[in-house]
């Protein structure tokens, strides 16, 4: 299948996941639930997923929100 008829097919899909992504606004460094969402699709496809500290050098993040901020948009998706 090529790429174009998977995105064709999956329109309605890709369409919802982008007003979700729209409803649910998130900042820099706190995009917890739309990577989770964007990784459960990927999975569900057959890819393997890497997340967090396994794709990212946490010592050299810049412009990290408080520990407080971060918790609590981590409990939000949840």
């Amino acid at each position: 299948m090529s790429v174009k008829d998977f995105v064709q097919q999956r329109r309605d899909d890709f369409i919802a996941m982008r007003r979700d992504f729209h409803m649910y606004p998130e900042p820099a460094w706190l995009e917890y639930r739309s990577a989770a969402k964007v990784a459960e699709k990927l999975i569900a496809l057959g890819y393997d997923v890497a997340l967090g500290a396994e794709v990212l050098d946490l010592d050299s993040r810049m412009g990290l929100p408080s520990e407080d901020v971060m918790k609590a948009a981590m409990a939000r998706a949840m």
